[in-house]
């Protein structure tokens, strides 16, 4: 249970560890046998695979990670739509004891982390221990043998400790709908981005509106001809101050370490007290968060009746949590709304053919 108490001993802990030992305090080596015959197995080579197996290689552990892909880098090698970046600020959000002074912004785009995160696994040798094209099609422990038999389509692979690193973010969802078949356009998933697509002149349908497609829906409307986003459900989304970090900044951070340090203990400062306040028990940080979010909506979407189909709904029947849902970070999704080739829907569709007949009414300014 979070108190003043407890996060006042945290803040003191990470200064103290930060000021003598460079590195988070959690950073330790792993209490486990440091035998020959001692193996881990990693499930994916993620952010969390990368770093299991940095503390496992710094503890003088075996360990192998089976990768499903032909490059590491889990999400952040998957999704490749336009504009996909991390909205975690990037001193934040890579690792402590592999810090990077040169971020080129305050949240990172996808390239620069997963370039990023192939500079990681080279400095700290995970290449040697990464089985790439390895898909995981079994995992059981044998009680008698006191080990985990991890089928692959590469063979099997035993482990007296299994570790999943697995992530859902890079996995499509792709929507229920009917008649998939009849549809002769062009059609793929944000997370299966198709390289060398151009929106130039085409009419696109864009279906869900989270946060991916708060992030590459602004960059579509300004290319498409024409281009349709349909909602379910609207989320909370706030201003992202993405500024490029200015060359003295970085070099101020490469010159003296201690500085850089304190602007990531800041940073995760900051994010503590925001979630603090926005789960008080009071809910007046719940309040605060959505009276802002709801102000910056309207300021930034002109339209009175687009900005009520994207302001989340708080009334007396149905409460829209801040937070309970993955907030968002962008200032373009709004203000792409002012862009006239963007139409909004606040319906789903269950055929193609309904989602055809919409897009070819007249009637486009009309939520159906």
């Amino acid at each position: 249970m979070w108190s003043p108490l407890h996060f006042l001993r945290e803040v003191v802990r990470h200064v103290i560890s930060w000021l003598f030992y460079g590195a988070s305090p959690a950073f330790e080596p792993f209490d486990i046998p440091k035998r020959e015959d001692f193996n881990v197995v990693i499930l994916g080579c993620g952010m969390s695979g990368m770093a299991t197996a940095v503390r496992l290689k710094q503890s003088g552990v075996n360990f192998v990670i089976l990768e499903e892909a032909s490059r590491l880098g889990g999400t952040w090698y998957h999704n490749t739509y336009p504009n996909c970046a991390c909205d975690i600020p990037a001193h934040l959000y890579g690792y402590s004891f592999a810090p990077k002074w040169d971020w080129s912004r305050v949240y990172a785009f996808q390239p620069e982390i997963l370039a990023y995160l192939e500079e990681v696994a080279r400095k700290y040798d995970l290449y040697s221990h990464i089985r790439f094209n390895t898909t995981v099609r079994s995992a059981a422990y044998d009680d008698k043998a006191a080990v985990w038999r991890v089928g692959t389509s590469a063979g099997e692979f035993v482990g007296n400790l299994m570790v999943s690193s697995l992530g859902p973010l890079h996995v499509p969802r792709y929507p229920d709908l009917d008649g998939m078949q009849s549809f002769a356009g062009e059609a793929f998933h944000s997370a299966r981005w198709k390289k060398g697509f151009d929106a130039s002149g085409k009419r696109v349908a864009v279906i869900g509106n989270a946060a991916s497609a708060a992030q590459f829906v602004p960059v579509i409307a300004e290319n498409a001809q024409q281009l349709y986003v349909f909602q379910r459900t609207p989320h909370w989304i706030g201003r992202s101050a993405n500024y490029a970090y200015w060359p003295t900044t970085k070099w101020l951070f490469r010159l003296c370490p201690p500085l850089r340090l304190l602007y990531r203990w800041l940073l995760y400062v900051r994010q503590e007290v925001i979630f603090s306040l926005v789960f008080s028990r009071s809910g007046v940080g719940q309040r605060l968060a959505r009276r802002m979010l709801t102000a910056f909506i309207r300021n930034a979407v002109k339209d009175p009746a687009v900005a009520a189909a994207v302001t989340p709904r708080c009334t007396s029947e149905h409460v829209h949590l801040f937070a309970c849902e993955h907030p968002q970070q962008t200032t373009q999704y709004h203000d792409s709304h002012r862009n006239a080739r963007l139409t909004h829907r606040c319906s789903v569709c269950k055929h193609v053919s309904a989602f055809m007949r919409m897009l070819s009414e007249r009637t486009s300014d009309e939520f159906v």
